[in-house]
């Protein structure tokens, strides 16, 4: 049983390794959207020759309880073999959609989710289009599309890779270089921020960039 297991994993890793490598690209569709494990990724790079069977068994032993063990790994493998975390504003999206904690009952909607945005960061890197269209044509499908996602949290994962693509890189500082009128325009459109004028409850008027940057900042 061990065995046909052991089996099954490989072929899936093999599978998925074979679609291309995970750094395609700016936004990188995270491990578990694979349906990869860790433990499959080591399976496979030791079966190709790329990490030895005793570093397997060392990072199969430290995987979840050393955080250096997946750095590690992915310092010694080449990009079609690396593991991919889950993006902080990919969590913040499925946090909108009530899928946090993330558990086994919400990982297929996780998933689900972290594929339409790789393919809408796809679409809309292949346009021959301003870039202020680009942007809302993210948002447009993507919160149309993905299952219960707030436009706050999926304006922010914009912020983040969307504008990356038009600048060389994510960037959130990227957005100071979107017109203040299109981005505002924009929000307004998807329910993001009312046509009045948002104020501070200590007086002042709020930005879209007081609006969408992520909590804490």
């Amino acid at each position: 049983m061990v065995d046909k297991v052991t089996q099954e994993n490989k072929r899936i890793a093999k599978a998925s390794a074979a679609r291309g490598p995970v750094g395609a690209g700016i936004f990188e569709l995270p491990t578990f959207a694979k349906s990869m494990t860790p433990q499959m990724l080591f399976d496979l790079a030791k079966d190709r020759g790329v990490i030895t069977k005793e570093e397997q068994a060392d990072f199969t032993r430290r995987v979840g309880k050393d955080p250096r063990a997946l750095a590690e790994y992915n310092a010694k493998v080449p990009s079609s073999l690396k593991y991919q975390g889950i993006q902080p504003e990919l969590k913040g999206v499925f946090a909108s959609q009530g899928a946090t904690p993330m558990t086994s009952d919400n990982k297929q909607l996780r998933a689900d989710t972290s594929k339409l945005a790789k393919k809408t960061f796809d679409q809309v890197n292949a346009m021959d289009a301003p870039k202020e269209t680009k942007i809302q044509k993210f948002m447009e499908i993507f919160v149309s599309k993905a299952k219960n996602v707030s436009p706050e949290a999926a304006l922010n994962l914009a912020r983040r890779f969307v504008m990356g693509l038009f600048f060389g890189g994510p960037s959130t500082m990227a957005a100071d270089l979107i017109p203040q009128s299109v981005m505002e325009g924009m929000a307004q459109d998807l329910g993001v921020m009312e046509k009045e004028p948002m104020t501070f409850r200590d007086g002042g008027i709020a930005s879209i960039n007081d609006i969408i940057k992520p909590v804490g900042v």
